[in-house]
């Protein structure tokens, strides 16, 4: 057995030629594809993992209060601040929570 992982590592260690082509667009693109799957996979095993914590916590009979908005707006400056008035004026008079976030600090 230590044989085979040995003669294995040789195989990754010494350098064979390819005899083969793979030009730049393919490459960057078989790149992205393995990358994108990656990040699909981790982000599935992350979902999985919260929704197994949270069935336990159900279980468990325990809930986590966090206090949300249902609405979020985000504004990149205080040039927007026009488009976004009347929307949050009509909001907070029908009593709805929403959150108004700016990267702006005259905003």
């Amino acid at each position: 057995m230590k044989f085979f992982i040995f003669i294995l590592l040789l195989q990754f260690i010494i350098p064979t030629p390819a005899y083969a082509y793979l030009d730049p667009g393919t490459g960057s693109m078989l790149l992205s594809a393995m990358i994108g799957i990656l990040a699909t996979l981790l982000f599935f095993i992350k979902s999985i993992w919260y929704q197994g914590i949270g069935f336990f916590y159900t279980l468990a009979g325990k809930t986590h209060h966090r206090e949300h908005t249902s609405l979020a707006f985000y504004c990149e400056g205080k040039q927007y601040w026009n488009t976004f008035k009347p929307v949050l004026a009509a909001l907070s008079e029908k009593g709805e929570p929403c959150t108004y976030l700016t990267s702006d600090e005259e905003d």
